[in-house]
């Protein structure tokens, strides 16, 4: 999703800066309230006073040096401040992280080596697809006209086939509402851009608002809950209430943006659409098939940017954006050159040699350009009239139409927002005399005219000749599509008016002025400039005042140079490539009846075989330049394609002079591609792939349709089931025996085939009715249960007891544990707490407010040990009523009893609740109840909150509530006196009865409520979870003082930098942080992280539970993260007292070391070619270093350089060696009295660090017995280099653990040459699914290289035979020295 949550981000600040609506989520949105936020929206509106950009018909970027100066700057402070800040990326950064991001994504010039280049991948992908975004794609997108350059199809327009990239994305147009007739966009980030801002132009398609709402609906009945908590429910409420109306039944929060604007973003067809948008359906009432329904929220929402980032969010990208691979690519040399035909003939209408060159030099007809040229440059022919800065399509058309000429060419596609028909029926009112029609070009190109009829109106349109007026008493309107190769006669002598944009060039103009086929001789032309237009020309003629014919012809022609000067480096790259294109498929001709599995028949095709490679990059490295990879594809097939080809190598070597003499700027280079970038797909698909893809989308929809929750199969009874009356006078008895009613601790299920479960225990106040379940049923027949909807509270008796065991007695173990919990938070050991110190109780107590604390403070505010002792013991308790019963009854009777609440007189004390609302209550004070459906005057508040709570929990848990919350499972652990395993039993056999999800309950956080039967190893007391939470608390207040956040510190205590802390690192990282810490303490720590309860604490776990704490922290620490100074080295944390220097080797230890290179004769397998797809039939392996030497060898170590490849399925026996490091002052047996050896390692650190992170370079993951990913380490700085590469076969990136003796180690770039031989290919891909390579093997280590294609690797480095390893070195080799 990131993909597109960026640009969407990017997107959505530009166009709020403008003035529109924002449809980012509320963390995100604040990036508008910030002061480059405010910069940013004062450099767009001086943008447009200034005319580098252009109002109409939205924000177009007219200025590419107005973008880089005066808006990116404030775009990539608010990309990296809230984007990235959000998603976590600038955590690894350290100090300075902000600012050296913001250079990086904004400024192409920061070098490769800055620290964006030792991060993981994943977040080195973030930041160079930010970079993509603001230096290329954003001002590219922002350039382009919606419905001229680009747009979305209308529903008329999607034919029965269309792929669905074009059915939900953006589509290349060729003109004003021209759609390419089979073209999309095949680079993602301008398909991703364009169909964003499509949609926040036009607004939401009637077939995209319905799948809209249909994927909320489907979301909906899978999500668990209460039906206004269910998230489907919140984004659909959010959506309305941006919109600027409101959901029944949902309150709008007071002071938000949404409530205090008070308008809706649309306007309602009349007074009652108004009222109906502010009382809306919720969505589990939402029927999208009532027309009426539909439409009113159609209207309400087609603007909706929140509800057009769900639909493409949830939608449309993940369902079109699906790209292949690889693709058989072929251009337009196939025709123009003799591949194909020996003899071929063109024409063109475009005045320029961007021709094959096979094709010869275009033959020009003499004179025709100077004569186009003098003709519309001529005063007395065409003359310029200047448009008023506050013009729009509308304006343009009256000034037309009051200015008498006879036409309007709209080569510029200034009339948007209308159809050409529109447009006639628009102009007919309002023309001259004696104009009384206007001739238009219909969606089917047809000439049609609209004709004047009496009192003023139009009639409908005829065809043109049909039509009966004469050229004279006709209005042309040609729209931009049919500017060229459209002609209609008009009058001898006339005037036609031509407007120009941004765009335009000089043979758009030419083509579009010659629909005047009499100009020049009496039919004159006046060209419409916009004064954005103007501020260019006279930019380009560096003028301030006064546009004439030859400054508009000048500029008009930069346009098409500047297009022109791109499009010639494509053409180059095409042109070479035709190359061997051509010599391979002649080959093929050749060699049609010989062997199809040949090396010769592969190789050939594999040329016309273009792989598609559209990942984020994940290196810092500038991308190579058109010009540079056309060079090194020369290069690569220099040996196999051109040398015994004196005549290709002839058209190669002119065509790389041509582009060197040419100079053209290559910035320019990634622009061309985007102009270039449409993909002519074929109209033609194979029918019968299509009518399947068909009929799967049919049965999904289908599907989506049905309900999802089902019962499991069985024979269910229905007999019995009519409900048996009641007198309500029985609610007066005070025995609860005389009552239909009967305890749901004596409640079970009829279980076909077995036993039924045991039933559990249950609070004996919760009651049901012999009408809702009847007793007799479990031993009889299986039973649909019904939904758990209302709740009777009875009461029996004006003055309750209580039930015994409510209050709770700590134990030794637990007052230990408060005693312990009282010192963390004491943090100036007074003996009491303060309020500050106390600031995180409400959190460990499981508090709502800061009112409940006052019992068990001391009277001047304070807590001592025995108020936190005493607030600890009425966590546990549950005070419950004896004589207060909660029943749960049918509809029938909650209607009945209903109505008996509102009856005067002696009536029972009673209360009706809705189950579903009660929850909700329970969680909100000083709020009016929603869920008491009625209430008797008699009826007496007076059960425990804690009561309520656990009746609650105890409803939702028979209900099969799959989603309750943390606090209601830690209730029903106390209340229900059952083992984990019958509460497990009983409650998949219930579920078994409703209609509810199979979602496995390991997968809920019911979990804890179902695991560990001793009922005490898998959940914490609560004393313990009190000593947890303030060790925690402590945690926290020491990270705010030392300025680090919950990331850092995992970084910090992580010390084999696996991901996940274990006991014995959580133990160091206290000692670190907190000074003191009792083992027990740590343990019980490590099981309040431990969320999910998989025995580890993961970085997530951590960062969840410690966030909180820090936002209630007010120590502020004395040093802000963002700073100047050095970054805190997490990677050393766990090295003792040792500092920086004692880690170094010492001189002594360097003279008495030794290295060399020795051969490697154990190895462990990492991964094998077989049932792995390869083009050439080859059996491959690839090997791991076993480098352990054993304890007899303590003076030696072996490092690993990385991975080693052998042509074959054995290890590569006598063809790989290892890099072995040797301590000379030490025998061959390790005397421990011999401290020197401890300094091996020391030297081995020095001379061959770890890199310092891995980049993910090539992968197998489609075919093959197991998954290969290939490595490519980060050497620490610029002096190391790294030899080799480490695979694994999880995409997890390789360990750098730091007991890891096997991890990948660089060596010193002064140890290193260019290799001696050649590398050997051993394996590859070319040709299949996922990136096209190879795997080699190089150098005299033998290690492991990937190339591109076929083609040897690149760069390659193998090690001197003499290696030094003075102490001279050294000094060059600290990270000083970097």
């Amino acid at each position: 999703g990131t993909r597109w949550r960026l640009p969407w981000f990017l997107i959505d600040v530009v166009l709020v800066a403008s003035g529109l609506a924002s449809g980012l989520d509320s963390q995100l949105a604040t990036a508008h309230g910030t002061k480059a936020a405010t910069e940013l929206a004062a450099a767009i509106r001086s943008g447009l006073e200034a005319k580098t950009l252009q109002a109409v018909p939205h924000l177009v970027l007219l200025d590419r040096r107005f973008y880089e100066t005066e808006m990116l700057p404030h775009l990539a402070d608010m990309l990296v401040s809230k984007f990235f800040a959000s998603e976590g990326v600038l955590k690894r950064l350290g100090g300075g992280a902000a600012r050296e991001a913001c250079q990086y994504v904004a400024d192409v010039s920061v070098p490769s080596t800055t620290r964006v280049s030792h991060l993981p991948d994943e977040q080195i992908k973030y930041f160079n697809l930010g970079r993509g975004w603001l230096r290329t794609y954003l001002p590219w997108v922002l350039s382009k006209v919606n419905r001229v350059g680009f747009g979305t199809l209308a529903p008329d327009q999607i034919r029965r086939n269309e792929p669905r990239g074009r059915r939900f994305l953006a589509v290349p147009f060729v003109g004003k509402d021209k759609p390419t007739e089979a073209s999309e966009f095949s680079n993602p980030e301008v398909a991703i851009g364009l169909t964003i801002l499509s949609l926040r132009y036009e607004g939401f398609r009637m077939p995209a608002f319905r799948a809209m709402l249909s994927g909320l609906r489907d979301a909906f009945a899978q999500e668990h809950g209460s039906p206004k908590k269910r998230p489907s429910a919140l984004v659909y409420n959010e959506i309305i209430v941006g919109a600027g109306g409101k959901v029944r039944g949902f309150p709008v929060p007071v002071g938000t943006a949404d409530a205090q604007e008070a308008r809706t973003m649309a306007t309602p067809t009349d007074d009652d659409e108004a009222d109906l948008w502010q009382k809306l359906w919720p969505l589990s009432s939402l029927d999208i098939r009532d027309p009426e329904q539909l439409g009113t929220l159609y209207r309400l929402l087609k603007h909706s940017p929140k509800a057009i980032y769900v639909y493409l969010n949830d939608y449309a990208f993940p369902e079109a954006l699906v790209y292949r691979s690889t693709k058989v690519s072929a251009s337009g040399q196939v025709l123009g050159g003799d591949l194909l035909f020996k003899s071929r003939l063109g024409f063109s209408g475009t005045p320029n040699d961007l021709l094959p060159a096979e094709l010869g030099q275009a033959a020009y007809a003499p004179a025709d350009d100077a004569l186009i040229l003098s003709t519309l440059t001529n005063p007395q022919v065409v003359e310029t009239w200047r448009l008023s800065s506050g013009w729009s399509a509308s304006k343009l058309l009256d000034a037309v139409a009051a200015s008498g000429a006879h036409a309007l060419i709209d080569a510029g596609a200034l009339v948007t927002g209308f159809s050409n028909e529109e447009v006639a029926q628009y102009l007919l009112p309002r023309l001259k005399a004696p104009l009384k029609a206007v001739c238009f070009l219909d969606k089917q190109d047809r000439k049609m005219v609209l004709v004047k009829t009496v009192g003023g109106r139009s009639s409908n349109p005829v065809p043109l000749d049909a039509a009966g007026v004469t050229k004279s008493e006709r209005f042309t309107f040609y729209d931009q599509s049919h500017t060229t190769g459209m002609d209609i006669k008009q009058p001898t002598i006339c005037v036609a008016v031509c407007t120009v944009s941004k765009d335009t060039s000089w043979r758009d103009f030419a083509q579009a002025a010659y629909r005047m086929r009499g100009i020049g001789k009496g039919q004159r032309l006046r060209v419409a400039i916009i004064p954005e237009c103007e501020r260019l020309i006279l930019g380009l003629a560096g003028k301030s005042d006064g546009v004439t014919l030859g400054d508009l012809a000048a500029w008009l022609y930069h346009n098409g140079f500047s297009n022109e000067s791109a499009q010639f480096r494509l053409l180059a790259v095409q042109t070479v490539a035709n190359t061997w294109r051509k010599r391979a498929f002649r080959t093929l001709l050749g060699k049609e009846r010989g062997d199809s599995k040949s090396v010769a028949v592969r190789s050939c095709v594999e040329v016309f075989v273009e792989a598609i490679d559209l990942a984020v990059a994940n290196t810092t490295g500038p991308p190579l330049d058109v010009i540079a990879k056309l060079e090194a594809e020369v290069n690569r097939r220099r040996d196999k394609w051109l040398r015994d080809d004196p005549e290709a190598s002839t058209v190669v070597d002119a065509m790389l002079a041509r582009v060197h003499e040419a100079e053209a700027p290559r910035n320019g280079d990634e622009e061309a591609a985007l102009e270039d970038e449409k993909e002519e797909e074929g109209e033609e698909e194979a029918e019968a792939e299509e009518e399947q893809q068909q009929e799967q989308e049919q049965e999904q929809e289908q599907e989506q349709e049905q309900e999802v929750e089902e019962p499991l199969p069985g024979q269910y009874s229905r007999e019995g089931e009519k409900e048996r009356p009641w007198k309500v006078a029985l609610l007066r008895e005070t025995d609860c025996s005389k009552l239909p009613f009967w305890p749901w601790r004596e409640f079970t299920v009829f279980r076909r085939g077995s036993e039924a479960p045991k039933p559990l225990g249950f609070p004996e106040e919760l009651l049901l009715s012999s009408n809702f379940y009847t007793a007799s049923w479990s031993l009889q027949s299986q039973r649909r249960l019904k939904n758990v909807i209302c709740v009777l509270e009875w009461q029996t008796s004006s003055s309750p007891s209580l039930y015994d065991g409510g209050e709770v007695t700590l134990d030794e173990n637990d007052i230990r544990a408060v005693e312990s919990a009282f010192k963390s938070l004491d943090l100036d050991e007074s003996g009491t707490l303060d309020r500050d110190e106390a600031v995180h109780l409400l959190d460990i107590l499981d508090l709502g407010s800061d009112a409940a604390l006052d019992d068990f403070r001391t009277r001047n505010g304070d807590f001592t040990l025995d108020g936190l002792t005493r607030a600890v013991a009425a966590m546990d308790s549950i005070p419950r009523e004896k004589d207060r019963h909660l029943i749960v009854v049918t509809l029938a009777e909650a209607e009945a009893l209903r109505a008996l609440s509102h009856q005067d007189g002696e009536v029972a004390p009673l209360r009706l609740r809705a189950v579903a609302r009660w929850s909700e209550d329970l969680e909100t004070t000083g709020v009016s109840p929603t869920s008491v459906l009625g209430t008797t005057s008699t009826f007496v508040v007076g059960a425990s909150p804690k009561q309520y709570r656990l009746a609650a929990a105890a409803l939702q848990f028979v209900d099969i509530e799959l989603d309750p919350t943390k606090s209601a499972v830690r209730l029903l652990q106390r209340g229900l006196t059952s083992t984990a395993s019958e509460r497990r039993l009983w409650w998949e056999t219930v579920r078994a009865c409703r209609r509810r999800s199979r979602r496995g309950w390991e997968r809920t956080p019911l979990a804890p409520l179902f695991t560990d039967d001793d009922g005490t190893a898998g959940e914490l007391t609560s004393a313990a979870r009190v000593e947890a939470h303030a060790t925690l608390a402590r945690v926290a207040q020491a990270l705010a003082s030392r300025g680090l956040s919950p990331y850092d510190a995992f970084d910090a205590i992580d010390h084999d930098r696996d991901g996940i802390l274990t006991p014995a690192e959580l133990a160091g990282g206290m000692r670190w942080l907190v000074k003191r810490a009792r083992p027990a303490e740590v343990l019980a720590l490590a099981r309040f992280l431990d969320a999910d309860g998989d025995g580890i604490v993961s970085r997530d776990e951590f960062e969840r539970a410690l966030e909180p704490m820090l936002q209630r922290t007010t120590t502020v620490p004395q040093q802000v993260a963002d700073d100047d100074g050095p970054t805190p080295d997490f990677a050393t944390f766990g090295g003792g007292d040792s500092t920086e220097g004692s880690l170094l080797p010492s001189a002594s230890a360097v003279r008495n070391a030794t290295v060399g290179v020795t051969t490697l004769q154990r190895f462990e397998p990492a991964w094998d070619s077989r049932g792995a797809l390869s083009t050439t039939g080859r059996q491959a392996s690839l090997w791991k270093p076993s480098v352990f030497l054993g304890p007899l060898s303590r003076n030696k170590l072996r490092i690993n350089l990385g991975c080693y490849a052998s042509a074959k399925l054995e290890p590569p026996h006598g063809k790989a060696a290892v890099l072995e490091f040797t301590d000379k002052s030490v025998a061959l047996f390790f005397d421990k009295r011999n401290s020197t050896v401890e300094e091996l390692p020391r030297v081995v650190d020095a001379f061959c660090p770890k890199p310092v992170v891995f980049h993910r370079v090539f992968e197998i993951t489609t075919h093959g017995r197991s998954r290969l990913y290939v490595w490519q380490p980060q050497p620490p700085s610029e002096h190391f280099v790294a030899l080799g590469l480490a695979i694994t076969n999880e995409p997890e990136p390789p360990s750098l653990r730091d007991d890891d003796d096997a991890v990948l180690r660089c060596v010193p770039r002064a140890w290193t040459r260019q290799p001696q031989f050649a590398p050997k290919l051993v394996f590859d891909t070319v040709g299949l699914e996922g990136k096209n390579g190879g795997l080699w093997r190089y150098g005299h280590l033998g290690l492991l290289a990937v190339g591109h294609n076929r083609d040897p690797p690149a760069d390659l480095l193998d090690l001197k035979p003499i290696l030094d390893i003075s102490a001279d070195l050294l000094p060059s080799l600290s990270p000083s020295s970097s």
